[in-house]
Parts: C-alpha cells; structure tokens; sequence
C-alpha cells in the first residue's frame, strides 16, 4: 500500500513538472505579445473609410482620395520609402524597396484625431499622456538621445509621441510594432 502512493506521488510530480515546463516553452516561444491597455484600432481613427484595409496601398488611395502630395525616399541601399500626405494632417508611409508597397506608419499633426476615452492626440499635455500610457505593456520610454519624444507599445501597435517646448503632444507616429522589434529597433528583446 504505501508503495503504491511512493509511485502515485512520483507519477503526480512528473506530470505536474511537464505541465510546467510545456506551459514555460509556450510562454516563451512568442517573445511578443500584444495587450492592448488603452486603445483597441489607431488606423480605424485615421481612416475616411472605416472598413478599409490600411495595410493596402491601393484600399488606402479608394478610402482617403488622391492624397495632396506623393515623394519617395531612399534612406539607404535596402530602405525606399513612399510618403502619401493629405492636406487634414495626415501622412502615411509605405516601404516599397522590400515588399510591394509595405505599410509602415502613419503621422498625424491634427488635432481633429483623438484616440481612446482620454482623447489623447494633438496638443495633448505630457503629463495626461504619461497618466494614460504609464501602465501600457512594456511601459512608457522616453527617447533617451530626443528628451521630447515618448515611446509606447499598445497592443499591436507602436507609438510615438513628440512634444514642444510647451510639453504638449505636437505629432503622433503610429505604426506596427512588429517593425520596430527588429534588429534596428528601439526595443531589446529581455
């Protein structure tokens, strides 16, 4: 009998230790994932046509109309980029070297675009935005070489918010975090 419960036992902290270990190996295999804190869709807010799709350079053109004014880019050998700017405050960006026209960001200097219960956007204080982000996932990080420039991770998508001298939000930069979790990007992995 008390044989029995010794292999019960055994047999108990085997499984109750690859249950662990199987849950740590999954925990692990995606180092990035995304909690959203504060603001479900950024790009819907941005849009003129809610249903469409951001991602694709031609959807984007039928929602919004021609935009004010088209240029590229080339920031180096691999790096071509394609600026799409409406007259409302709004650019959008594609990177055209590596994919066919590749969404990357969008930049916003409006103010009419106001994100979340908060409405955080432009001229917004520092201090509100703090308030709103500081419990995001993986923080809120000021830029450590452009002191007026704050960096947020929201869900599964990266902001970037710049300040003036007045310490009031002046542009936002919203765009995929997985871009800037590369090996360029302003994140080390932990």
């Amino acid at each position: 009998m008390c044989m029995f419960k010794k292999k019960e036992n055994k047999r108990r902290i085997v499984k109750g230790t690859l249950i662990i270990v199987l849950f740590v190996f999954i925990c692990y295999k995606n180092p990035y994932r995304y909690y959203t804190t504060y603001f479900t869709d950024y790009y819907q807010v941005v849009m003129k046509d809610e249903k469409a799709d951001y991602v694709n350079y031609q959807t984007l053109l039928n929602a919004n109309g021609k935009p004010d004014e088209i240029w590229e880019e080339q920031l180096s050998k691999n790096l071509v980029l394609k600026f799409m700017r409406y007259d409302d405050g709004r650019i959008f960006v594609f990177d055209i070297k590596k994919q066919s026209n590749r969404f990357c960001r969008v930049e916003i200097t409006n103010p009419e675009y106001r994100f979340g219960r908060k409405k955080i956007g432009i001229g917004t204080s520092k201090k509100k935005v703090e308030k709103v982000y500081k419990k995001s996932y993986r923080g809120l990080h000021q830029d450590k070489l452009h002191k007026h420039k704050y960096l947020v991770e929201d869900g599964n998508r990266e902001i970037v918010f710049y300040f003036n001298e007045d310490n009031k939000v002046h542009k936002i930069v919203i765009g995929d975090a997985e871009i800037y979790h590369g090996t360029y990007g302003w994140k080390q992995k932990k």
